[in-house]
């Protein structure tokens, strides 16, 4: 279990300090507080409610992870968590499709994160499932618990509860596995059940790997530009300094050539 605090000290960026950003409705509370139960600890900023910073131990390694719960309000917020991101997850509920069709408007912002690696989770717990069947087929059932009969009614409408559930079940998974293809290739798609602990571990377990896998290339990038920009100085200076060293030659051979009583015209090419 994954202990809390606040931050009273601010420190540095950590080098293994990585940024996500968690986008969904307000079902994934639950879901949040899973990952942050999961984590080894996590712990609030002490300025900003939305920022929470969750350790994660992976192979004998602890990950630093920022995660950002922005909104989905298009926001000056939002989209500078987009734009620090280094993943993002998307979380719906397979029993709210308005949880699904909220994530729709961030297509576009999404994609122009060509690189950003993305997770798109859908919570298919069937707990909740039974107990939306349950509660309903109570209220249908009420008042009438002495006629077999109705109890058969009963049964029947339960089915018939569980069926048109689990259809759009089906139907919202659907739609969830194609908004995961409408994002990219780096987006994946993950079910889990919020009703298993276990789960929320896949998911952070799943996001350091991928963070690893991004990470490294972008670290090579940013050293490869870093080492052309001082390769550059290092050749202007070399320039500068032989420019400098002729052109003292030269002055010190015309001092030569005064106290000889000799003055010859000379020219001096300097090659860039």
């Amino acid at each position: 279990m994954g202990g809390i605090g606040d931050m009273t000290n601010q420190k540095e960026e950590s080098k293994n300090e990585r940024k996500a950003v968690l986008l969904g409705t307000g079902h994934k509370a639950l879901f949040f507080k899973q990952l942050c139960d999961a984590a080894a600890k996590y712990e609030r900023h002490v300025h900003y409610p939305d920022v929470h910073y969750l350790t994660v131990d992976h192979m004998g390694a602890e990950q630093v992870i920022e995660i950002t719960d922005p909104g989905l309000a298009r926001t000056g917020n939002r989209e500078m968590a987009l734009t620090d991101a280094d993943y993002a997850i998307l979380y719906y509920s397979s029993v709210n499709i308005d949880s699904l069709q909220a994530l729709q408007p961030l297509v576009q912002p999404l994609q122009n994160r060509k690189n950003l690696p993305i997770l798109l989770v859908c919570d298919s717990d069937e707990v909740i499932l039974e107990e939306t069947a349950s509660q309903h087929t109570n209220s249908t059932s009420e008042g009438y618990e002495s006629d077999d009969r109705d109890g058969m009614k009963r049964h029947y409408s339960m089915e018939q509860i569980r069926k048109s559930l689990d259809d759009n079940v089906t139907s919202v998974l659907d739609q969830g596995e194609k908004l995961a293809q409408d994002l990219g290739p780096r987006c994946s798609f993950l079910q889990i059940s919020s009703s298993k602990s276990s789960d929320a571990k896949k998911v952070l377990t799943q996001m350091v790997i991928s963070l690893h896998k991004s990470g490294p290339v972008r670290n090579r990038r940013m050293s490869k530009i870093a080492n052309m920009l001082r390769s550059k100085s290092s050749d202007k200076s070399s320039d500068e300094n032989m420019i400098f060293e002729a052109v003292n030659e030269k002055k010190s051979e015309k001092k030569k050539e005064k106290k000889g009583g000799k003055m010859e015209d000379s020219k001096v090419c300097i090659v860039m």
